[in-house]
């Protein structure tokens, strides 16, 4: 047996400081943060159930609203560029389908906020991502970036298998 010291520390307490409701059927398939420098942060939440939207950004002060995609999607996760101020969401794809994951790209203005055309997103760049090796019926599931190694993890759905791409510009 191993002994652990139970007595709770400071660094390890976790308390709520806002709870937010999402509304009933909004799956919160992912989420990031974008630093608006020292006026507090915007949470962006994407789902794959597109009931009302895919998007939902949330204000520092708890205020929600729903960003319109220009086409539907599988929103499986979302991620900041802060080299470019720009939210990538990860479409996850359909391996059984023949269908690739693609990964969208999103503008954002000074404020974070999303930009808009005639009142949905501007998406600047449509990245299909190329099928994991060996193939499988899986689709992706999570993205992180790395902005310093210029490389995009993506982790696969049910395989256990994560994907290294770097890129470039």
């Amino acid at each position: 047996l191993l002994a652990c010291d139970l007595t709770p520390k400071t660094m390890y307490q976790l308390s709520t400081s806002l709870e937010q409701s999402l509304g009933l059927g909004f799956e919160a398939s992912g989420l990031t943060r974008v630093s608006l420098n020292g006026s507090g942060d915007l949470l962006y939440v994407v789902s794959d159930d597109p009931r009302p939207e895919h998007l939902l950004l949330i204000q520092p002060d708890g205020h929600q609203q729903y960003v319109r995609l220009p086409f539907s999607i599988d929103a499986e996760s979302i991620s900041f560029n802060p080299l470019d101020s720009t939210l990538l969401i990860l479409d996850e794809g359909s391996f059984a389908n023949n269908r690739p994951a693609r990964l969208l790209t999103l503008a954002l203005d000074h404020q974070g906020q999303v930009i808009l055309d005639g009142g949905v997103a501007r998406v600047l760049r449509i990245q299909e991502i190329p099928f994991g090796l060996p193939l499988s019926s899986n689709g992706y599931e999570a993205i992180v970036l790395d902005t310093v190694a210029s490389k995009l993890y993506v982790g696969e759905q049910d395989s256990g298998r994560i994907q290294v791409f770097s890129y470039q510009n």
